[in-house]
Formats: structure tokens, sequence, C-alpha cells
């Protein structure tokens, strides 16, 4: 009979003991790589979070936090990023102007910049913050007095709802104030610099992507550009963008003006000319039995016509047009015979002019006599 201990256990059993050791030598291995390979913190700040310089876990938003529900006043915006490149803050598309950057740390690797922001009108801002080139974080506040969101429909009978099924969750998408999701249009309007002081300029800038037409303060204008304002007092200006259904798209942009301009005394306007035609000298010009009369006629705002009129030995007034010869001088268009004068003791001619300007106004001169005996 074989002795018991003896007894010859199974191959298999042999093999998977020797699997199992294998395993266990394996985790103990690597537990002990694992433990070795621990730093000694010592106190040392933790790293920054690794990423390209600029982008939005590079920089936040301290103050305000999102959802914020602010009063209408002036707001110390409170930006902190990563150094690296410039900071730029935006409310609503329109440019705030960013404070210094101030280092945090010996290193300057990250920074602080305080920001004096003064909403414009009460109503929700969306605020943008960049470091660099790189894409902006957001905060969404209300200012004073906001509309309260639309409460959503009830889902009627054969509607599909949202599915708790984890993992199949609705996004949440963030749209840019400047942007109508509804007819794809794009609109940047703002006023640069924002805040000037009286009597200085600024520049108010738009652009529009997918729009039928933009209006400037109601005037028409092309899609891009800008214009040179130099207003006295804070001033806002707005844009109307056509949409491709029809309706209009209204953007608001606010110039922030300290101080007063200096008023300048206008001087008065000249009183109107109500004067006719100063006439001058006159005299008789004799060709042969013909008498025609020059005169000196002039006025400021110029002589539009002339007029001789004569009564010859008593027979009764009678008119010629008169012509400008050059410079002041007026000459009648023909002569008057005075040959019925000749024989008789003497005959006589009256005359006088009647000129008018170029502003309706007119004036006649006095009259005076010549006596002649015969011609020239």
């Amino acid at each position: 009979m074989t002795p018991i201990n003896n007894i010859q256990r199974p191959r298999i059993l042999y093999i998977i003991e020797i699997l199992l050791i294998a395993v266990l030598l394996s985790v103990f291995i690597s537990g002990c790589d694992n433990l070795g390979g621990l730093t000694q913190t010592s106190g040392e700040e933790l790293a920054l979070p690794s990423g390209e310089t600029g982008s939005s876990q590079n920089i936040w938003i301290e103050y305000p936090p999102d959802g914020a529900e602010l009063p209408m006043e002036p707001i110390t915006i409170v930006i902190h990023a990563v150094s690296g490149g410039g900071i730029s803050i935006r409310a609503n598309g329109q440019d705030v102007p960013a404070g210094p950057a101030v280092p945090l740390d010996p290193e300057g690797t990250l920074v602080r910049a305080d920001s004096l922001w003064i909403p414009p009108a009460e109503g929700e801002y969306i605020l943008e913050a960049r470091s660099g080139g790189g894409n902006p974080t957001t905060a969404q506040i209300c200012i004073g007095t906001c509309q309260p969101a639309p409460e959503a429909p009830e889902p009627t009978e054969g509607t599909p709802t949202a599915s708790n099924t984890p993992g199949t969750e609705t996004p949440t998408v963030t749209v840019s104030p400047t942007t109508d999701t509804s007819t794809d249009i794009y609109i940047e309007f703002y006023v640069d610099p924002a805040y000037v002081d009286a009597g200085n300029c600024a520049d108010v800038k738009w652009y529009v992507e997918g729009g039928l037409g933009a209006y400037l303060d109601g005037a028409y204008v092309p899609d891009s550009g800008a214009k040179t304002v130099c207003p006295c007092e804070t001033t806002t200006f707005n844009l109307s963008v056509e949409k491709t259904d029809q309706e209009f798209e209204e953007r608001w942009a606010t110039l922030e003006v300290a101080g007063f301009c200096d008023l300048e005394t206008e001087e008065p306007e000249p009183p109107a000319d109500t004067e006719g035609p100063s006439i001058g000298s006159r005299s008789l010009v004799w060709e042969g039995c013909d008498v025609y009369l020059q005169s000196s006629i002039s006025d400021p705002s110029g002589v539009a016509w002339a007029t001789y009129y004569y009564n010859l030995n008593g027979e009764g007034w009678s008119s010629i047009p008169m012509s400008n010869i050059g410079a002041d001088t007026w000459i009648s268009d023909a002569g008057v015979p005075v040959s019925d004068g000749i024989g008789t003791p003497f005959g006589t001619i009256q005359y006088y002019v009647e000129a008018g300007d170029n502003l309706g106004n007119v004036s006649q001169s006095s009259s005076g006599s010549y006596n002649y005996t015969g011609c020239g």
C-alpha cells in the first residue's frame, strides 16, 4: 500500500499555483515602482493648469460671477489669467478698456487685471475675456431689470422628450449676443475708444455678415466701416440690420464723454440784403441826333437788369432797356431821337434810371433834365 503523503497531486494544480505566484509578484513590483516615483512637494505650489497659453482654461472671470444680478452702476471686472498675451474684454461685443496686468507670483506666471466698466443700459450682458489670441471665457450677468426667460412649452403627445439615460443629455449651447442664429447673420458694433474727454473724437465701427442692409442712426451704410464722431456729451449710436426674413436686428453702442466742450461764441449773421442797386453817375451820350443814357450801377448780389426812362418835350414817359458794357457801366440799348426839338427856342428831355438786383430788390435814381437846341 502506498503511503497517503506520497499521493501525487494532479499536474494542473501545479500550473495554476505558478500562474498565481507570477501575478502577485507583478502587482508587488508595480506598487514598489509607483512608491519610488513619488515626489515631495514640501509646501510648493501646485503647477498651473496645462494647455496652450491664452486658451479658455487659462483665463477666467473672477468677478462678476456667471449668473450674477447687479444694480445699474459702474462695475469692476476682475480677470485672472496665465500670462503670455494681452488681455481683452468685451461686453455684448463692445470693447471694455482692460486694466494693467498685475503679476500674482514672483515669476509673473499668473496675472490679475481689474477693469472699470459702466453698463450703458439695463439688461442682460455676456462678458468675454480673452488672453492673447486664444478662445474667450464668458460670464452671463444681468444689470438692473432683465426680462425673465420664457417658460418652455409643455410637451404634447407624440413630442419626444429628453432621455435620462447617462451619456445622452442634451448639450448646452452658448450663443454670442452679436449672432442671430435664426437668420445666420453676424454683427459687430462698438465705439473705439469707449471713453473720451469732451472735444475729443472716437470711431463708431461696425461689421455685418449675412444681412440685407445696414443703417447707422437711420442712414444707409455699407456692411463694414467706421465713422469718426466728436460729441460734447455722452451719446448712444444705433445700428439696424435688415435680416433675410425682412425683420430688423438692433444694436446700440454708447460713447461716454467726460467734461464739457468750450463752445465758441457764434458770429451774428449779417442782416439780409433788402436794398436795391446803387445807381451812381448818369450822363447823356450823343450820336448824331440820338441821345443815349449811360450810368454806373452796382450791387453786392449783382445787378440783374436796368431800364432808361425818358420824357421828350412833355410827350409822356417811355423806356429803353439798358445793358452792361463792362465793370459797373450800363448804357441804353437805343438812343432817343431829338430832332423834333430843333428849331424851336429849345427842346427838353427828362430821364431817370431804374435797376434791380439778383435778390429782387429794386431802386430808382432821381430824375434829370436837359435843354437842347441842336443835335450833338
